[in-house]
């Protein structure tokens, strides 16, 4: 099935919500993996920056994942430990991030232990909107690139995305 990607759909979404949206990819009820979608064209005013994140554009990466839940609890946490990739496809030149902001984090004490037993068979579903911009740091011209999200042996999707500057012509 193929997803949607036109950048009017994208629009709506609101990066760092991990909720679904129209833009989520469907997956199979038996799936276990990443997937992604993003717009195919994603349009940026040169010079112009997000006064927060100092992005210089918005280029949203809806994504789902479905792992056994032992899997996910040897890890510190899906975005914490997925790698986001970008790799231009002129230069070859990738770009990595993991998929969270730099924020202070109290550890929990004393986390839940579960016995492996108690797990087996049982599966998360996760979602997750970025603003690929606000991690990759990606120069601010215009490339094509190939995204995906890995996590330990598991590999997203692939999709490309196309950074377009805005005609600034009246």
């Amino acid at each position: 099935m193929t997803e949607p990607r036109a950048v009017d759909l994208f629009a709506n979404v609101e990066p760092d919500n991990d909720n679904s949206n129209e833009c989520t990819p469907a997956i199979e009820n038996d799936f276990i993996g990443i997937r992604i979608n993003a717009p195919e064209v994603i349009d940026y005013t040169p010079g112009e920056r997000d006064r927060i994140t100092g992005a210089f554009g918005r280029a949203i990466l809806c994504g789902i994942y479905r792992f056994e839940s032992a899997f996910l609890l040897e890890t510190d946490g899906f975005k914490k430990t997925a790698t986001l990739v970008a790799v231009d496809t002129k230069t070859h030149r990738p770009y990595t991030a993991k998929m969270v902001h730099d924020h202070p984090e109290i550890p929990n004490p004393d986390p839940p232990q579960y016995p492996p037993e108690m797990l087996e068979g049982v599966y998360e579903t996760g979602y997750f909107n970025i603003n690929m911009l606000d991690f990759l740091g990606l120069p601010e011209q215009p490339a094509t690139y190939e995204v995906f999200v890995t996590l330990h042996r598991y590999k997203s999707n692939v999709v490309t995305v196309r950074l377009t500057p805005r005609d600034e012509r009246p």
